[in-house]
């Protein structure tokens, strides 16, 4: 299969683990293997398929870390992970991915801060991370995703004050901060974001 580009399995029954061969595809431009009943861990190989836009691994039963090998992965544009039951911190690495126009982490049970290199991803589109038990503060630096349409971070346990820094997301339609425990007040600036249609 040296010559694969596309491999689109999704929606089906499969079962098992990921195969750490995956990573010898070079080629592969699209791996959608979302809407299965995959199960173990995302093999650290992954990372040798470097030629991957589009990552799409939604929708199974898929445990343990992200692995830092997913940084390798710098030519990817859409990384989607979301509902799974993956564990562990988001890996700083995902901020070497800076084609990234769309980060889908939903409904898994990750942990910790949200990473600061992902603040500098400025291709972002589309950020979700929905569901999931993360940490910490969303910082100043949310500001710099000016390219951003959709922003979830609902259901979790975020803290502190909505920055100001958030009216320069001048194209976001969708902000979903539901369910944290931030405080303080609701910036005005959010008067600036005219293109929300759903908050």
């Amino acid at each position: 299969l040296v010559h694969l580009q596309y491999l689109n399995a999704e929606g089906n029954a499969f079962t098992g683990s990921l195969p750490t061969s995956l990573g010898d595809l070079d080629t592969l431009h699209t791996l959608d293997l979302g809407e299965n009943q995959l199960s173990g861990s995302i093999p650290m190989e992954i990372g040798r398929a470097g030629g991957l836009q589009n990552l799409l691994l939604d929708h199974n039963i898929l445990s343990g870390a992200i692995p830092d090998s997913i940084g390798s992965l710098v030519q990817l544009m859409n990384l989607d992970l979301g509902q799974n039951g993956l564990t562990g911190a988001i890996p700083s690495a995902i901020g070497n991915l800076t084609n990234l126009s769309s980060l889908q982490l939903s409904e898994n049970s990750l942990s910790g801060d949200i990473p600061p290199e992902l603040w500098d991803l400025t291709s972002l589109q589309w950020l979700n991370l929905y569901k999931n038990d993360l940490t910490g503060s969303i910082p100043a630096a949310v500001g710099n995703l000016t390219a951003l349409q959709a922003l979830s971070l609902g259901y979790n346990d975020l803290s502190g004050a909505i920055p100001a820094e958030i009216r320069y997301l001048t194209n976001l339609e969708i902000l979903y901060l539901n369910y944290n425990t931030f405080s303080g007040g609701i910036p005005d600036a959010i008067g600036n974001l005219v293109n929300l249609r759903d908050l």
